[in-house]
């Protein structure tokens, strides 16, 4: 099964707001590191969550990079985009 990461997802899991909404995406970020799912996200996906993080909770430019760059490592997710987003970061 192909599934693909949104910015929510990815924001509830890093800022841990919602209890319920952490551990469901913890359970799915276990199984696509499992390689339970072929797991895609966009390098716009990484624009979002910087501006999320950053214009609305004001997350310090050090910590919304830490997050950015823990995405990476991730196993098991393709970022779709012909663009070096790590080298845009």
């Amino acid at each position: 099964m192909k599934i693909f990461l949104d910015t929510n997802l990815l924001l509830r899991f890093y800022l841990k707001d919602n209890p319920e909404k952490f551990e469901a995406v913890m359970s799915l970020l276990l199984q696509i590191e499992e390689g339970q799912f072929k797991t895609y996200t966009s390098s716009i996906i990484f624009l979002e969550v910087s501006y999320v993080l950053k214009s609305v909770y004001k997350l310090p430019l050090p910590e919304i990079f830490d997050i950015l760059d823990s995405i990476f490592t991730i196993r098991g997710i393709t970022v779709i985009e012909k663009t070096n987003t790590k080298l845009a970061l």
